[in-house]
């Protein structure tokens, strides 16, 4: 379901309960990111509460279902289907 989303430039947000690369100071969060590239080997992350050069987290297919799911069995994840309307012009 995430890589189709994101084949189809939807940008899904998704659960995120660690970070791998140590931001939180490494604890436990309960936190939403947008989940912008998975492939085979690696997943990136957008989270707004790191603005800058460093707010994509790259880390790995594994480490990623690892924050997405808690180390559980499941995680969420948020698809919005449909754009919406343009927004209004202005001049």
């Amino acid at each position: 379901v995430l890589r189709a989303a994101l084949a189809s430039n939807r940008m899904p947000a998704v659960t995120y309960s660690f970070s791998p690369t140590g931001r939180y100071g490494g604890r436990k969060i309960a936190h939403m990111v947008s989940l912008v590239h998975l492939d085979d080997k690696r997943a990136c992350v957008l989270d707004n509460n790191f603005p800058g050069d460093d707010k994509y987290e790259w880390m790995s297919v594994e480490e990623f279902v690892h924050t997405f799911t808690g180390g559980g069995r499941s995680g969420w994840a948020v698809v919005l289907l449909d754009a919406g309307p343009p927004p209004l012009p202005w001049n």
